[in-house]
């Protein structure tokens, strides 16, 4: 095996560190904050974070169990009171987004994420909203043992997409895509595994 297939397989299998529950010890993580734009028609700061803890050690060339990570996002008052006014009483959707990761040497690879947020009562008055959902690699798969030694900084990508599904009392639901951008000035490094 070459060097340079060698190094794309470390980070690859670091990547899969990041995805798991218990890989060792863990370090919480701060969070982003996102400009979101929902369907073109509203705008709002969506701060966002990880609640599972993340691995900071993976251990070289064993095996990595890809569990799944809790994520949870914020729609401010403001956007929960134009949403209840649309008679709009429950929300669910899904997102993409993506994460680098960069070896010692400056190799990256990028892996994509699925989110999945279930379908959530909104609040009956106007305040801020925290919706908590689920985050897995999918591609790709399957994630190969960490082959080399060293740091490896796993950062999230500084664009996503979520498709939205605002439900109204009738059972009938209303579609929309809310793009995202990290705002600036932020770290957007999730986590730092150290190879051993």
């Amino acid at each position: 095996m070459s060097p340079a297939i060698s190094r794309r397989t470390a980070i690859m299998g670091a990547t899969g560190a990041l995805m798991t529950v218990a890989a060792g010890p863990a370090a919480a993580t701060s969070g982003l904050v996102w400009r979101a734009n929902a369907s073109q028609a509203i705008l709002w700061d969506m701060p966002s974070r990880i609640i599972t803890r993340l691995p900071t050690v993976a251990r070289y060339g064993q095996p990595i169990a890809v569990g799944t990570i809790i994520v949870q996002a914020t729609c401010t008052a403001d956007v929960v009171g134009k949403l209840r006014r649309a008679n709009i009483d429950r929300v669910s959707g899904t997102g993409k987004c993506s994460l680098t990761a960069t070896d010692p040497r400056g190799l990256t690879a990028q892996f994509l994420v699925d989110l999945t947020f279930p379908q959530t009562p909104m609040p009956e008055t106007d305040v801020d909203f925290l919706i908590t959902g689920t985050a897995a690699i999918t591609s790709p798969l399957p994630l190969p043992l960490p082959r080399n030694k060293g740091p490896m900084r796993i950062a999230m990508d500084p664009r996503a997409r979520a498709d939205m599904i605002g439900w109204k009392p009738t059972g009938t639901n209303l579609l929309g895509f809310v793009t995202l951008t990290l705002k600036d000035g932020q770290d957007p490094t999730l986590t730092t595994i150290d190879i051993r």
